[in-house]
């Protein structure tokens, strides 16, 4: 009778030991496949190497009048938005900005700096000085061109 009993349970010890060994080895599997995927993607990249590398613009917003426009916002919006994603900038109170983007052809917005917590819109252009067209992407008529060098003493006008 001892035997009868002992019988079904060493089924189940067996069973066990052998889920045990099962899930040891998918674990062991898994483990072995992870790192295998990070070592492939350390020494190959991710990509061919030839992102392109970020460079450096410098210049500076100008109003009709060519009198710096104060403080504002400057967003660059890519023409190619697949590999780039734009970029922006806090313009200085004489209007100086440093930015730093993907080489390429970029659309330019500019707006005033609004202080944090507003809630209202953006003033329009009779009180920023800002014309409205230059404030939105789709009616702003200023682009920048960015060489692979990056550009130093840009003048964006706004007439």
């Amino acid at each position: 009778m001892i035997n009868n009993r002992e019988g079904p349970r060493d089924s189940y010890f067996s069973s066990a030991l052998l889920f045990h060994s099962v899930s040891l080895f998918v674990m062991h599997l898994s483990w072995t496949r992870t790192c295998f995927a990070l070592a492939m993607v350390f020494i190959l990249g991710c990509g061919s190497g030839r992102h392109p590398k970020s460079v450096w613009v410098h210049g500076k917003v100008v109003g009709r009048n060519g009198k710096s426009i104060g403080q504002a916002v400057l967003i660059l919006w890519p023409e190619n938005s697949k590999i780039n994603s734009g970029a922006g900038a806090l313009c200085e109170d004489d209007g100086t900005f440093t930015v730093q983007c993907l080489p390429g052809n970029y659309k330019v917005t500019v707006s005033l700096v609004r202080p944090k917590g507003a809630t209202a819109p953006p003033p329009h252009q009779s009180e920023s000085g800002i014309p409205d067209r230059y404030q939105n992407e789709l009616t702003t008529t200023l682009t920048l061109k960015v060489p692979e060098t990056g550009a130093e003493n840009i003048v964006l006008n706004l007439k």
